[in-house]
């Protein structure tokens, strides 16, 4: 399957999902994502500290001890290697669940994981290849809550996810670790 159809049916599931909160919602979480992504340094050389930005969703019906977890992340390097210049670019999706522990206090850590869509890009030598495929994510991390509703925080998160470059395999997850600051509602 397509990551952009995935990513439609996320979308969908996700409009479906927040159309229907009602009386019995608990807490929603929307927070912006800037950080980076480590790659496995033999197969993305000589891009394999990325720059990484994205979002992390997630909402929470009263009934329910977990909350739905959507989050998209999007990371890309330039660099040198041998003189020819390359260029690494993912994008990955993340849909799961997450687990506060503490709500109602200033520092909320959470705990989280669940599958992951990756797409991976790799050029150099005037060559590009792209792959997709799925995997599987888990991460922690906080919100220090700097009022009812807005927060800031880190995230730490690991990725996994086989893609095939050039007839070669490798992983294109990684170890994700950024800062965060959002709002509650």
């Amino acid at each position: 399957m397509k990551i952009q159809q995935i990513l439609r049916m996320a979308c969908a599931t996700l409009l479906a999902g927040i159309l229907t909160i009602n009386s019995a919602y608990a807490a929603n979480n929307v927070s912006l994502f800037y950080g980076s992504k480590s790659l496995d340094d033999v197969s993305w050389q000589p891009v394999e500290d990325q720059q990484e930005i994205g979002f992390m969703l997630d909402f929470q019906f009263s009934d329910l001890p977990l909350s739905v977890a959507f989050d998209y992340l999007a990371s890309d390097d330039t660099g040198v290697f041998e003189g020819d210049t390359y260029k690494g670019e993912t994008t990955e999706l993340h849909l799961g669940i997450r687990q506060y522990i503490d709500e109602g206090k200033t520092l909320v850590p959470y705990i989280g994981g669940g599958v992951a869509a990756v797409e991976g890009k790799y050029s150099g030598r005037g060559r590009l290849e792209r792959d997709e495929a799925t995997g599987i994510w888990v991460g922690i991390g906080f919100n220090w809550m700097l009022s009812k509703e807005f927060h800031i925080g880190a995230d730490f998160r690991f990725s996994s996810a086989e893609l095939t470059l050039f007839n070669k395999e490798v992983d294109g997850g990684g170890v994700h670790l950024g800062a965060t600051a959002g709002f509650s509602f």
